[in-house]
This record gives C-alpha cells, sequence and structure tokens, in this order.
C-alpha cells in the first residue's frame, strides 16, 4: 500500500516524466522487446525450414529406401532373365536355387516398402508447432486447452504481455 501511494505522489509531482527515469526505463523495456522479436523470428524461421525439408522429399530416408527397391528391382528382373536361361538349357536345380534368391530379394523389397525408416515415422509423428507471437515459447497446434492456459498464465508470457503493456503506456505518457 505504501509503495503504490509513493508511486502516485511521484505521478503528480512536477518531476515526473523530467528526471529521465522513464526514459531509461522505456529504452530496456525496447531492448527486452527487441530481443523477444528476434527469438520470435528465429522460431518462425525454424519451423519454416522444418515444414520446407518435411514437404520437399528431400534425399530423406524415403528417398534411399525407394532407390533401394529400385536396384532390387532391377536385380531380380535380370535373375529371372538367367532363370529363364538356364532352364530352357536344362538346369533345372540351378534354376530352382536362383528362383530361392528371387523369392528373397523380393521379401526384402517388400519390407522397404512396407516399413518406413525409425526417422521417417518420427518425421511423421512430429506434431505441428507455432511459436506465441508475445514470448516466443513453441507452442502445440490443437494442444490441450489446460496445456494452452498453463503457458497463458505462466511467469514468461505474463512478463512479456506486460512489458509490451507497458512500453505502451510510456509511449502515450
Amino acid at each position: 500500500y505504501i509503495l503504490y501511494f509513493c508511486i502516485v505522489l511521484y505521478e503528480k509531482s512536477s518531476r515526473f516524466m523530467k528526471e529521465g527515469y522513464e526514459r531509461d526505463f522505456l529504452r530496456y523495456l525496447q531492448s527486452l522487446l527487441a530481443e523477444v522479436e528476434r527469438r520470435i523470428r528465429r522460431g518462425h524461421a525454424r519451423l519454416a525450414l522444418s515444414e520446407a525439408q518435411q514437404n520437399s522429399g528431400a534425399p530423406g530416408p524415403s528417398g534411399k529406401n525407394e532407390e533401394k527397391a529400385q536396384v532390387l528391382t532391377k536385380k531380380i528382373e535380370e535373375l529371372v532373365l538367367q532363370i529363364e536361361e538356364l532352364g530352357s538349357e536344362g538346369r533345372v536345380e540351378e534354376a530352382q536355387g536362383m528362383m530361392k534368391l528371387v523369392e528373397q530379394l523380393k521379401e526384402e523389397r517388400e519390407q522397404l516398402s512396407s516399413n518406413p525408416s525409425t526417422i521417417e515415422s518420427f518425421a511423421a509423428q512430429e506434431k505441428q508447432m507455432e511459436v506465441c507471437e508475445v514470448c516466443g515459447a513453441f507452442l502445440i497446434v490443437g494442444d490441450a486447452q489446460s496445456r494452452v492456459d498453463d503457458h497463458l498464465m505462466g511467469k514468461q508470457h505474463m512478463g512479456y504481455a506486460k512489458i509490451k503493456a507497458t512500453v505502451e503506456e510510456l509511449k502515450v505518457s
């Protein structure tokens, strides 16, 4: 109560806004806001970069799997041609042995197409994120309302919101 009384007395005094305390305080708060704005821009850039990497389908695990599947398909086709030649020559036992190899290669190719790599599955499970425009924290889109409320009532978010309000108030004065 005493502190509030002192603030009111200072605001009513003739020295209010003449001592330079308010200008220094405003400059400090603006530097804090500039820092959080940089953090917000970096967060947006980081999200855009990760989204571009996910959408590009660049040389990632799926590209490697497709490449391996193509190599296996070529190998299978070559072996089938050799099996046909062996069969026409009457070397049935050798053809049957190669046929077992072809079956193994086909199974391997099926596994590549049906089982994505762990990195690929992790990327698919990654949650959609956004940057809080007040404090620069990363938030999960569509998160539980209780978590969103916890963030909005958190010290960092509340602090930056109060800093923004104070800067606006000091600019008006």
